[in-house]
């Protein structure tokens, strides 16, 4: 998830909050403006309504009522049940806390029948005006990439626009292949892939939805397995199902029950919002408590050798997007280009206080700020050169999969002791083993205890160059 994504659900969260607690006290004050004929019998008014939007916002955060598809579709049902859920709570915890005189009965109805009706209308109107926004698509619905039989595509494309939370990015036709040509499929294929391919990185989808038949094996593999190196879910189109007209409004009814999941995108959106969450507290965090640790090695860099603080890199990072690295200068080059030679055990172009950064991990520091802009992630595969990306993609199979979620400071391979120079195809291959079982496998859980084993573990200093 981009940081563009977790700001508009913060965005969104925090401005039902206000808007909660404004309906709350306008329900409220015309309540008793009705009963009493004057708003001064009005008790507490913002405990009342502070107390109804905190439960309300928190329970329906909780209930990943947030997410996109759920804000899209606005549901006065969902809103509704969560409203009652917190007045639940609002009047148990009153109740426990002996406070329950400061509520009236008759308010706290009227509050709990009527802001749900201005909250749904206020939600949908302000997602009316967020939809008209062409940069904030990719949050608002399901970017879907269709790749498949010319006759299916433009049955599924409309399937898929029937929806209210989906929009066809692209649409790939695979060329029919001929009987008589069964040893060129594979090649065929492959050019067919490769273009693809191409239009994946450049649409960015969400999903990405195979219309072939289910018979074709062979093909499905092939796609899947090259295309599975996009960060995009892909799902199979089960299009025999449809094959009869007569079912046609049923199917568009039940259309995800006849998506078959192949592969799923690297994190979902909870998970996003977790990770993310952990990355923002955790560089804040050490940033404020390395502070003066950084100052004094900024200044011994300095000091040590002719050049600056700093040494700023071009990477690849999520989904190939470059950015630009930061670290503590170790060296007296600053290699940035298609030829950048790798560290090794007694590099000469390595400095006296780069030596003893590395050893201990230290120049990696500056990347804290590189997470508080979303490039990085404090745990993630670790980043390599632009030219030893482009080799290795070249030397192994799914080797891009590394791409499919954001470079950390630290890794999994990293904490295994895999760090420092790739002195064989042997090394190349452990290293993305663990990168890809990562990726595979994440947890918070796991992110957690790859930070403290970073801190704490014999392995992660090992082979530091």
């Amino acid at each position: 998830m981009n940081l563009l994504t977790f700001s508009l659900i913060c965005g969104f969260a925090a401005s039902e909050f206000l808007l909660a607690v404004g309906t709350v006290l306008a329900i409220e004050t015309l309540y008793h403006m009705i009963v009493y004929g004057s708003v001064t019998a009005v008790t507490q008014p913002w405990l009342t309504s502070l107390s109804f939007a905190a439960a309300f916002v928190a329970i329906y955060a909780f209930r990943f009522g947030y997410a996109p598809g759920e804000l899209r579709q606005g549901r006065f049902t969902g809103v509704l049940s969560t409203w009652c859920l917190a007045a639940v709570i609002v009047v148990l915890l009153a109740f426990l806390g002996k406070i329950s005189d400061l509520y009236s009965r008759g308010s706290t109805l009227a509050i709990i029948l009527a802001a749900p009706v201005f909250l749904v209308m206020s939600r949908r109107v302000m997602f009316a005006l967020l939809s008209r926004a062409s940069s904030l698509e990719p949050y608002l619905y399901r970017r879907i990439l269709l790749i498949g039989a010319d006759s299916e595509l433009e049955r599924l494309g409309s399937l898929m626009e029937s929806r209210n939370d989906c929009r066809v990015v692209a649409s790939f036709c695979m060329r029919p292949q001929e009987p008589e040509a069964q040893h060129g499929h594979a090649a065929q294929d492959e050019e067919d892939i490769e273009l693809a391919k191409s239009l994946v990185r450049l649409m960015r989808p969400s999903e990405i939805i195979l219309a072939l038949p289910l018979g074709d094996t062979a093909r499905i593999r092939r796609i899947v397995s090259r295309l599975g190196e996009a960060p995009s879910r892909i799902s199979l189109y089960l299009q025999e199902v449809f094959s009869d007209p007569g079912i046609t409004m049923a199917a568009r009814e039940t259309l995800e029950d006849r998506l078959v999941r192949v592969s799923r995108e690297p994190l979902t959106l909870a998970e996003s919002i977790a990770k993310r969450l952990f990355d923002m507290a955790g560089a804040s965090v050490g940033l404020v408590l390395l502070a003066p640790l950084m100052l004094c090695i900024a200044v011994a860099v300095k000091l040590d050798s002719p050049g600056p603080v700093f040494f700023a890199q071009t990477r690849y990072g999520f989904n190939w997007l470059r950015f630009t690295i930061l670290k503590f200068r170790t060296m007296s080059v600053q290699e940035d280009g298609r030829v950048v030679k790798q560290a090794t055990r007694n590099d000469p172009r390595i400095t006296r206080v780069g030596a003893f950064l590395r050893r201990w991990n230290l120049d990696e520091l500056p990347q804290l700020f590189n997470v508080l802009l979303g490039q990085m992630s404090l745990v993630g595969p670790r980043p390599h050169a632009m030219a030893h990306d482009i080799a290795f993609f070249e030397q192994l199979a799914h080797y891009a999969r590394r791409h499919n979620v954001k470079p950390g400071i630290t890794g999994w391979a990293q904490v295994n002791g895999y760090r420092g120079e790739i002195n064989g195809p042997e090394a190349l291959r452990q290293r993305l083993m663990h990168d890809l079982h990562y990726v595979d496998n994440w947890s918070l859980w796991l992110d957690v205890k790859i930070v403290f084993l970073t801190v704490f573990s014999s392995r992660a200093y090992r082979n530091a160059r």
